[in-house]
């Protein structure tokens, strides 16, 4: 089709819909201990000047979040460039990064990078342009201001369904090491000390012990 029918999100809202209005109607939290979305502010808070008596004590975890989030940002970018067909600028996606950690920093908001499971949910519904990711932020943008205490019954659970089922093509990735073994070994080894990393040690320790371990691979090839 000219159009591809987002069949994700036709399926999905009667689902957050249906489940919100039982958990609702029969009082699934106090009643049986069901974990729901709870309160949900609504609006935006003023711009306030950083404190600046904080940055002694947060620089390192800041730089920790600013490592792991341009990495699973510009990973992402560069999985959907390869599925799509364009090149990504790393250098652009840093600046982009900083400057809306810096202009966030003044309205409280959190770190920000790119979700995962988000980002493969617009991919998977056809969404690969700019338009798509105005939309969505405008949506955001209504949820925060008016509706979100809508979905304050919203079970957890549900939320926990949508993004382990967007999250299927990042796990298709296990099907990656057979074409490294047969392509390019050290990096199947630079895949496997990764994931392995990541997954026993915390995410920000994980990614630095593979990077460490792939800048080894590199002296060793240009040694031997």
């Amino acid at each position: 089709l000219p159009m591809p029918i987002p069949i994700e999100l036709i399926t999905l809202s009667p689902q957050i819909i249906i489940s919100t209005g039982i958990s609702y109607g029969v009082n699934l939290n106090s009643k049986f201990g069901i974990s729901v979305v709870g309160d949900i502010p609504s609006g935006l808070k003023p711009p306030v000047v950083p404190n600046v008596n904080y940055f002694g004590q947060v620089v390192g975890n800041a730089f920790a979040i600013a490592v792991v989030g341009y990495a699973i940002c510009i990973s992402l970018g560069k999985i959907f460039a390869l599925k799509h067909g364009y090149k990504v600028d790393s250098n652009q996606e840093l600046i982009a990064l900083g400057l809306s950690n810096f202009l966030g920093g003044f309205f409280q908001c959190f770190a920000i990078s790119c979700s995962m499971s988000r980002s493969l949910v617009q991919e998977s519904t056809g969404g690969n342009s700019q338009v798509a990711g105005v939309i969505s932020s405008l949506v955001i943008l209504v949820t925060i201001l008016k509706i979100g205490e809508l979905f304050h019954d919203l079970p957890k659970a549900i939320l926990s369904a949508i993004i382990i089922i967007n999250l299927k093509g990042m796990f298709k990735q296990f099907t990656d090491l057979r074409t490294l073994w047969k392509s390019n070994r050290v990096d199947l080894m630079v895949w496997v000390v990764t994931f392995i990393a990541t997954l026993l040690l915390n995410l920000d320790i994980g990614l630095g012990a593979s990077v460490a371990f792939a800048l080894l691979t590199v002296i060793f090839r240009t040694q031997l």
